[in-house]
This record gives structure tokens, C-alpha cells and sequence, in this order.
């Protein structure tokens, strides 16, 4: 891959999309109102690591896991939402 010049491109742009959306699912939660933004965003990194991963010939089960969260985060924030909705209008 040296040789291709692959490997120095590689290193160059390579970014870690499964931190990332684990990042993006821990702020979610901790922040309730914006989890039904930052879900989704966090849901679609995870799938862009699994598909970065795929092409790069390495398997891990964390992409698949930060999609697992990203999901959760996103019905916890969809909950509350509908939480705070039924409560302005049965108080």
C-alpha cells in the first residue's frame, strides 16, 4: 500500500466515524431535547463506520453497537418530547 501511495492517503483522511457517533449518542442523552436531532446524526456516522470499515477489510462490532445506542438515543429523545407534549396538555 506504501508503494500506491494508499497508505499515507489513508492515514490522511481516515476518521473515526464510530467515535464519532458514540460521542454524538452520549451528548444526546445527556441533552434530551437535541437527541432527536443528534440520533439520527449519530445513526448515520454508525452506518457510514460500518461501510468505512467494510472497504478498509477490518470487522468490528462497534459500528454496529454505536448504531444499537444511536437508535436508543433517538426513541429516549422522541419519549420525552411526547412526554413533555402530553404534560403541557393534560396539566
Amino acid at each position: 500500500m506504501t508503494a500506491g501511495g494508499d497508505l499515507a492517503s489513508t492515514r490522511s483522511r481516515y476518521t473515526d466515524l464510530t467515535g464519532v457517533s458514540f460521542l454524538m449518542s452520549l451528548f444526546g442523552l445527556f441533552t434530551c431535547v437535541f437527541a432527536v436531532v443528534l440520533g439520527p446524526a449519530a445513526a448515520w456516522c454508525a452506518v457510514r463506520a460500518a461501510r468505512q470499515r467494510r472497504r478498509m477489510g477490518t470487522s468490528s462490532a462497534a459500528p454496529v453497537t454505536a448504531l444499537i445506542v444511536a437508535l436508543l438515543v433517538t426513541g429516549l429523545g422522541l419519549f420525552f418530547i411526547g412526554a413533555m407534549i402530553y404534560g403541557m396538555f393534560t396539566a
